[in-house]
């Protein structure tokens, strides 16, 4: 469970870089298993020997094809748990920048929005401290809301690379 002093906290910039640098290394493997590929044309399959070093160069470049794959996969998971970490921040930022606005209101370490002196009456201003403090609330709501959304989503899209991978790894390395 995401709490509201854990995402107070969130930065998307390393999950920027972190994206960033998946793409990097996404882009490498495709290299690379070009470089593969392009030596498989020049090789043949004429020879029988040929044909052996041929069968290599393709399961490895199927191989990379299979890395390629799942670094564009985290990539993406990654672009999208940056782009829910830049609308946590926002949603914090908006919570505080509302809170500010009213010396009467503040919020606690859990999220809450509390107003002291509480201010039960019906003058305007009483009326304006309960609409900022439903609004703040709305906000930290939001933050929360997209956090944990985010948490579970990225999480998931996680096992998912990882799963393939173990699946591929028994297959390599049968027990």
């Amino acid at each position: 469970m995401v709490s509201w002093s854990d995402v107070k906290k969130w930065d998307p910039v390393p999950w920027d870089d972190l994206c960033a640098d998946l793409r990097n290394a996404h882009d490498s493997v495709v290299e690379q298993q070009q470089c593969l590929r392009d030596a498989l044309e020049e090789l043949g399959t004429e020879y029988s020997t040929a044909a052996v070093r041929a069968d290599d160069l393709e399961a490895a470049c199927t191989e990379l094809d299979s890395q390629a794959s799942d670094l564009d996969y985290l990539a993406c998971a990654t672009k999208d748990l940056a782009d829910a970490v830049w609308e946590v921040r926002t949603a914090v930022r908006n919570a505080h920048t509302v809170v500010v606005g009213y010396r009467e209101l503040s919020i606690t370490s859990a999220g809450d929005v509390i107003c002291a002196p509480a201010n039960s009456g019906d003058d305007g201003y009483a009326r304006q401290l309960r609409d900022a403090q439903a609004e703040a609330n709305g906000h930290i709501s939001a933050a929360l809301r997209i956090a944990a959304d985010a948490d579970q989503i990225y999480f998931t899209k996680l096992l998912t690379v990882h799963d393939d991978f173990n699946a591929v790894a028994s297959g390599l390395f049968p027990q």
